[in-house]
């Protein structure tokens, strides 16, 4: 009889880890969370930055895909990217997020960067440029992220890099670089085995290391 009980018993156990681990999840993402709420005031960008084409913009976002992110991607303090296009001397972000359109299709953004950095949707950020002697390449890849928003390129929700015309936020910005010579992450992609994405990535943390960039303020 005690060893029937006792198989019953071994049988419940994992199951019993996995409620643990999924509960003590939940917590951590909600502490998470209650703590960026927290810093919702403290926080701002300086909009005295001179910021230039090309310039890359990384924030930690407040959304529950945010929280995601960070999770996935332990490496890096930011969910989020961009890319700088200066019009009229004004700087926007060109980007791209998934579940905000009003029409049910997610195009590429391109959106001040007041909005970017407001604090409804950015607890921290940071900015980083080409070095120096790849500065050329800064405004030409500044000009590609520009085509991507006005040829209406959409959010890639399976995260596929082999599909040219969807993008999600760290691809855009690999690509609209790659495209006029400079490989950001140098040919080295992030793998993961989630349910919602397997195969080949671009992290946040790969841009973060990225030999081309260096980090010129953050907050």
């Amino acid at each position: 009889m005690w060893n029937i009980y006792s198989g019953s018993i071994n049988r419940k156990k994992p199951l019993l880890f996995l409620g643990l681990v999924s509960i003590l999840l939940y917590i951590v993402i909600n502490i998470l969370h209650i703590r960026a709420n927290q810093n919702h005031s403290t926080n701002a960008f300086s909009y005295d930055l001179a910021l230039k084409n090309g310039d890359i913009v990384f924030r930690k976002g407040r959304s529950m895909e945010s929280r995601v992110v960070l999770i996935t991607d332990r490496s890096s303090s930011y969910s989020h990217v961009g890319v700088i296009y200066m019009l009229n001397e004004i700087p926007y972000v060109i980007h791209t997020v998934p579940d905000e359109s009003e029409i049910c299709v997610d195009y590429v953004k391109m959106e001040k960067l007041s909005v970017f950095f407001s604090s409804e949707n950015a607890s921290i950020g940071s900015v980083f440029r080409l070095k120096e002697q790849y500065a050329n390449f800064a405004k030409l890849a500044a000009l590609t992220a520009k085509s991507y928003f006005d040829d209406k390129f959409i959010f890639d929700d399976a995260f596929d890099l082999r599909s040219e015309n969807k993008l999600y936020c760290t691809e855009l910005v690999w690509r609209a670089y790659q495209k006029v010579g400079i490989d950001l992450i140098q040919g080295k992609f992030d793998k993961l085995f989630l349910p919602f994405v397997k195969g080949f990535i671009v992290l946040p943390s790969s841009l973060l290391n990225s030999f081309y960039l260096e980090e010129i303020y953050h907050y």
